[in-house]
């Protein structure tokens, strides 16, 4: 496994990017303690050029993601966004890359 040197601040919200293997990313943060969240979006771009989509819509409480659609020698960048109980969406979080190994 690959260690990935990365931490960002999002208001209250800490993203590490963990480790990533051939074939996943892991993800980890502490949730959001502003205001009342309501969930959490996980959003990501290949190759870190183009649109990032929504990779995954996360309860408010949780604080890790592994993602396993990843690949060999692939590079991904994650963001996370929280949407709170009246419906508002945070600014997005500082991005975060992980890098595929090639082999």
């Amino acid at each position: 496994m690959t260690k990935l040197a990365s931490i960002i601040v999002f208001s209250s919200l800490l993203l590490f990017c963990g480790t990533a293997s051939a074939h996943t990313v892991t993800l980890s943060w502490t949730p959001s303690t502003d205001a009342t969240p309501l969930h959490q979006n996980l959003w990501r771009q290949t190759g870190c050029t183009g649109t990032y989509e929504m990779r995954v819509e996360l309860a408010a409480t949780v604080s890790t993601f592994i993602d396993p659609n990843v690949k060999n020698g692939m590079s991904y960048c994650y963001y996370v966004t929280v949407t709170d109980k009246s419906k508002k969406i945070s600014p997005e979080s500082n991005v975060v890359t992980a890098v595929i190994p090639a082999k």
